[in-house]
């Protein structure tokens, strides 16, 4: 796969780029919740003019960037202020971290306050207090759709994940993104509800679209202020992981 980069005029903003020659059949444009183009052409178009690419599709970035700058704006971001301050739990953070002689960890305020031994270790310190929450969170949330759907949840997990905010399987098993503690109590049961209802109707037809419309009224809301968290928890030092 050979990558190379550069930068494109949207809007206010100017975008890094990349372009990627990969064993695909066809070419697509991707913005990528790190504040980035991706242009993937298939291999043997070394010479292609990504700069008319670029061209041709730039109505449709600026639309789609604007669209995710006034998702961003909703929850007092915007592009340019991605990674300003960590959200945690719906709830915006300053992050001080603290060299001391025992490890602990406060929510202050607008401040999460880390003390540690190891400044190395600080932030898989805090994501531990995080994720002792919010497993108790997902498992509340999860049990309590799976009894309202009337569906069987065979085992919940956790995971870091890069691409998906969670998934279930034809066995019952859900998979929530760790990066979803990001997110508010409201949304992060939306969506929970979400990945439950997909043992009833494994597609988004109208049965699962009507099943998800019983619980929550503003769904193309929340899937907007999901997407905004998204890309917010790919600049966050504490959700930005490998």
């Amino acid at each position: 796969m050979r990558i190379s980069k550069n930068t494109i005029k949207l809007r206010e903003y100017s975008i890094p780029y990349s372009i990627e020659l990969r064993d695909v059949k066809y070419a697509r444009i991707e913005i990528l919740p790190t504040k980035k183009i991706r242009l993937i052409f298939p291999k043997g178009l070394e010479n292609i003019d990504n700069k008319k690419i670029l061209n041709e599709h730039k109505e449709w970035l600026k639309k789609r960037i604007q669209r995710i700058d006034e998702s961003l704006k909703k929850i007092g971001f915007s592009w340019n202020k991605i990674g300003e301050h960590e959200i945690v739990f719906g709830k915006r953070y300053q992050l001080r971290i603290y060299r001391s002689y025992y490890d602990s960890v406060f929510f202050e305020g607008s401040i999460i306050s880390v003390s540690v031994r190891d400044i190395d270790n600080a932030l898989n310190y805090l994501r531990s207090i995080i994720y002792a929450e919010f497993s108790k969170k997902v498992e509340t949330f999860t049990n309590f759709f799976a009894r309202k759907m009337n569906v069987e949840v065979k085992k919940i997990s956790i995971k870091k994940q890069k691409n998906i905010w969670g998934s279930c399987s034809t066995k019952g098993n859900i998979n929530i993104n760790f990066r979803a503690a990001i997110l508010s109590d409201e949304l992060l049961m939306f969506l929970i509800a979400h990945e439950v209802a997909h043992l009833q109707h494994p597609n988004h037809g109208p049965g699962f679209k009507q099943l998800l419309s019983s619980f929550f009224e503003d769904i193309k809301e929340k899937n907007d202020l999901l997407e905004a968290f998204w890309f917010i928890s790919h600049s966050s030092k504490i959700f930005s992981f490998e």
